[in-house]
Formats: structure tokens, C-alpha cells, sequence
């Protein structure tokens, strides 16, 4: 499920990044742009071999900050069960977390 949420992270980076285009190539670039940038800044904080790993709740607010970014940005374009449907699973994902690891 966490793969999951970070490909759907990333797809709405891209998606983001690409309404902020005037023209397909500018489209495509800030789309790819974002996405680059999201999948950098959880590839270093937060994966599993990262190189600045954060501990348990710095990993939990990290993750929160970003796919609630991710959620947001798919409402304020108007994606809005997509956006309710990835916040629903952030949601379900913390709980989960916070039950089997806060032991």
C-alpha cells in the first residue's frame, strides 16, 4: 500500500507540474519537474535506505506533509474523489502505522 501512495504522490506532483504549463513542452517539463523533485526529497528522508533517514515521527510528519500536498493538489484541480479517495488512505495508512509501530 505504500508504494501505492507514493506512485499516486508522484502522479499528482506530475499533474500539478503540468497544469502549471503554457504549452504542451512547458507542461511537461514542470510536470516532470515536480515529480523529480518529490521522489528526491523522499528518496533522501525517507525511503528505506535513505541517506538522511528521519526517525519514526519526523517520518510520519514528513509523510503526512507530503501526501497531504498530494491530496490538496488533486482537490484544488478539481480531481475531487481521486483527492478524498488518496486522503482516505493517508489517513488509513498513519492509523495503521501508529498501531503496529507506536508498540
Amino acid at each position: 500500500t505504500r508504494l501505492l501512495l507514493e506512485t499516486g504522490m508522484v502522479v499528482s506532483f506530475f499533474i500539478c507540474g503540468f497544469h502549471l504549463g503554457t504549452n504542451i513542452p512547458a507542461s511537461v517539463s514542470f510536470g516532470l519537474g515536480l515529480s523529480i523533485l518529490s521522489a528526491l526529497f523522499w528518496g533522501l528522508f525517507q525511503a528505506p535506505r535513505a541517506r538522511y533517514r528521519l526517525g519514526l515521527v519526523l517520518r510520519m510528519i514528513f509523510e503526512i506533509i507530503l501526501f497531504s500536498a498530494a491530496a490538496y493538489i488533486l482537490y484544488s484541480l478539481h480531481y475531487t474523489v481521486p483527492a478524498y479517495l488518496f486522503a482516505g488512505a493517508i489517513l488509513i495508512k498513519e492509523v495503521l502505522t501508529i498501531v503496529f509501530k507506536g508498540k
